[in-house]
């Protein structure tokens, strides 16, 4: 999940992964992150390229921001199916993550306009 942080712009990639920040100045690398971190993981369904480990921190990324809330966005959506498709355990993971969900708060443009969390 791509996170501002004062001067600097994060990408999150799961509690157990990290994180990565670059500065504003460093920003045209994000879409690097993205096209190689997360778009490259998830059309690739190799355990040796992208272990199940990176796969599950990056699909954590990819529903909670860096506190914690849940803050999912259409671009992180299309690619979780993709990433779990390869996970040799993806009902376990995804079950985890329904807990997680449920007992989680929303960030907080979420938390205020219920209209974000509509189809």
């Amino acid at each position: 999940m791509l996170v501002h942080d004062g001067g600097q712009v994060c990408i999150d990639v799961g509690a157990q992964h990290g994180r990565l920040t670059v500065t504003r100045s460093e920003a045209p690398l994000l879409h690097h992150i993205k096209e190689d971190g997360v778009e490259a993981c998830a059309a690739n369904p190799s355990l040796q390229t992208w272990s199940a480990a990176y796969r599950e921190g990056t699909v954590h990324g990819l529903l909670f921001d860096r506190n914690g809330y849940v803050s999912p966005n259409p671009w992180g959506a299309k690619h979780i199916a993709l990433i779990m498709a390869a996970h040799p355990d993806p009902a376990a993971i995804l079950e985890d993550l329904a807990v997680k969900l449920r007992s989680a708060e929303w960030e907080y443009s979420y938390a205020v306009d219920r209209g974000l969390r509509s189809p």
